[in-house]
């Protein structure tokens, strides 16, 4: 086999016996271009490090040059910093702790089974054609109200926005309550609102939980 033209050619090649040192070069070219990339690096943050550095040193001169100007004249009821709204601080210990859900009084009532075929198409198609909600749009009547007053309830809010689509927009507006953790729902007090459905043509009044400072 080792007579063989093709077996012959290959170990003419000297290929495979300088492969090992092949590779080697070639890893030492990564490891020179790597560490001239380093330290081109190096040099470009450097740089950049010392012109910030020098910049700072000029504003500081800067304000030292217009601070002895004003030394004998200094300015009056100046306003150097102004905040847009109170800051709000959420700290640790202000969380409250972990309080169990109510648990739901289930009574012993007997149901009688209904009658299908008593149920109108109309009914039908009441159950199925529920209006739809605009969160948002709720969101946005809430931040309205919050431009004017630090809280809002959300009594306030219906009678300035009428309810138009039913119980299923107060519903919304409990639930932008209970996602944000500034609202509060308090169970010791109720109030009365006036709930319309422009749909069904139908008015109510409700007593509810009262849902106050909603964001």
């Amino acid at each position: 086999m080792g007579a063989l033209p093709e077996v012959q050619e290959v170990k003419g090649d000297n290929f495979l016996d300088r492969i090992k040192i092949n590779l080697i070069e070639a890893g030492d070219r990564v490891n020179k271009t790597n560490h001239l990339l380093i330290e081109q690096l190096r040099k470009f943050l450097d740089s950049k490090a010392y012109l910030e550095s020098k910049r700072i040193t000029e504003v500081i001169r800067e304000v030292q040059a217009l601070a002895l100007q004003v030394r004998d004249n200094p300015p009056g009821m100046v306003i150097f910093l102004l905040l847009e709204d109170k800051p709000f601080l959420e700290l640790v210990m202000d969380r409250p702790l972990f309080t169990s859900p109510k648990k739901v009084e289930m009574a012993d009532n007997r149901y009688e089974v209904g009658n299908q075929e008593a149920i109108t198409a109309e009914q039908y198609a009441r159950l199925y054609n529920q209006p739809f909600i605009d969160v948002q749009e709720l969101k946005n009547r809430i931040r309205t109200l919050l431009q004017s007053a630090s809280q809002v309830t959300l009594k306030q809010v219906t009678d300035i926005f009428p309810v138009e689509k039913g119980l299923a927009e107060v519903v919304a507006y409990y639930s932008i309550a209970a996602k944000d953790k500034k609202s509060v729902i308090n169970d010791d007090i109720q109030e009365q609102i006036l709930i319309a459905n422009t749909q069904t043509e139908k008015y109510f009044a409700i007593t509810f939980l009262s849902a106050g400072d909603l964001l």
